[in-house]
């Protein structure tokens, strides 16, 4: 795959329409604008899978990391790993500690505790600057965007916009914001609401990604781009990516007794 480097052009009045953005109260319109698709050769990523190629009918795997398994499982007896599974309505985070079973991260609000952390940000204008801003995320989002008294900016379903080439940004309150100033936010605001959970980021962290992205032509190289920035900026500077269907059959694999063909399908909402 490679780009051809044209020029795409677009440009609407309002904020963009459909699932990824509501407002309430607000006269702020997000915008996009001119952006170049990237030249060059789109990357492959690096997986946990040796020898893996995308197949139609499953991968095959080993019940052990034996000579010539297809499976193979990092040594990191002395660092923390951690496991981000961002999704375009739920992200999971995992944390595998030495000598530590696996456990999820917990998330409380107000109300209640869960492993699962909404896709969500939610931004209200407190003063009338437009860095009198406050930002959040997870259910804190939701909530705040149904009971705030201040104006707000409810952004959901935004990782359907990561591979978009003419998605440059989008204004809140005055404010620009890229893609990938909307997730770094959105990742600083779960390490915050995970309450000391996510401490040490120099381990190994695997970040999962879709085998193809959303969109009528995804660009797959800015999608990882956009990743990428969004980890530096809250200190994750060398992520693993993993396909999230090759995430799902790997653990499946951990309880196989014998060689098996693994199907794995992976069905998800279109989003028009």
């Amino acid at each position: 795959m490679v780009s051809t480097g044209r020029e795409w052009l677009h440009r609407v009045d309002s904020c963009p329409s459909g699932p990824m953005s509501q407002r309430r109260g607000s006269a702020d319109s997000g915008r996009y604008r001119a952006a170049r698709e990237p030249a060059g050769p789109v990357p492959w990523l690096p997986v946990i899978i040796e020898d893996y190629r995308p197949l139609r009918t499953g991968v095959t795997f080993a019940r052990r990391p034996e000579a010539g398994s297809a499976v193979t499982r990092p040594m990191m007896r002395h660092r923390t790993s951690i496991g981000i599974d961002f999704g375009t309505t739920n992200t999971v985070v995992a944390i595998a500690k030495p000598g530590e079973a696996v456990r999820a991260v917990t998330f409380q609000d107000s109300r209640e505790q869960s492993d699962i952390y909404r896709s969500v940000l939610c931004f209200e204008q407190i003063a009338a600057g437009r860095f009198d801003v406050e930002a959040s995320a997870g259910m804190k989002a939701i909530r705040a965007y149904l009971a705030s008294a201040h104006e707000t900016r409810f952004i959901q379903s935004f990782k359907s916009h990561v591979a978009s080439a003419i998605f440059d940004e989008t204004r809140i309150f005055s404010r620009g914001y890229k893609f990938e100033d909307l997730l770094s936010t959105f990742f600083r605001l779960f390490v915050r609401d995970a309450n000391d959970q996510i401490t040490d980021l120099s381990g190994r962290v695997v970040s999962g990604r879709p085998v193809g992205f959303v969109g009528t032509a995804p660009d797959e190289a800015l999608a990882v781009r956009r990743y990428g920035e969004a980890y530096r900026r809250i200190g994750i500077h060398d992520p693993i990516y993993v396909y999230e269907p090759i995430g799902a059959a790997f653990y499946h694999a951990q309880r196989l007794k014998s060689d098996a063909l693994v199907l794995v399908l992976r069905f998800r909402r279109r989003h028009e």
